[in-house]
């Protein structure tokens, strides 16, 4: 289990991709993993970034928990993350990674 902070929120995570969140107005946790899903099939956090309500799928917010030093504002599509197995509901670190590009020159 790692715990850690986003944007001032606290959040838990188990390697099988579990993400709870923390809510200090009634002090517990709840599990996120299971909230609905988006018109794109991904569960997305709700998190204020700059004063502005902003989601950010929850594959991200696990792959950031285990890689810290992943830049988890940056939407550029080289810092995309990718289920390996291509199943949207496996957010186990194992079956997450950036999306790699490789380019050819014609």
């Amino acid at each position: 289990m790692i715990n850690f902070e986003v944007l001032g929120t606290q959040f838990k995570v188990d390697e099988n991709g579990e993400l709870s969140r923390f809510y200090s107005q009634t002090k517990r946790w709840k599990n996120i993993s299971k909230n609905k899903k988006s018109k794109c099939g991904y569960i997305n956090v709700g998190l204020f970034v700059k004063g502005k309500h902003k989601l950010i799928p929850i594959h991200r917010v696990i792959y950031y928990a285990f890689n810290q030093d992943y830049d988890l504002n940056n939407t550029a599509v080289g810092n995309s993350i990718l289920h390996k197995d291509k199943n949207k509901d496996n957010n186990d670190i194992s079956n997450l990674e950036i999306m790699k590009f490789t380019f050819t020159s014609s």
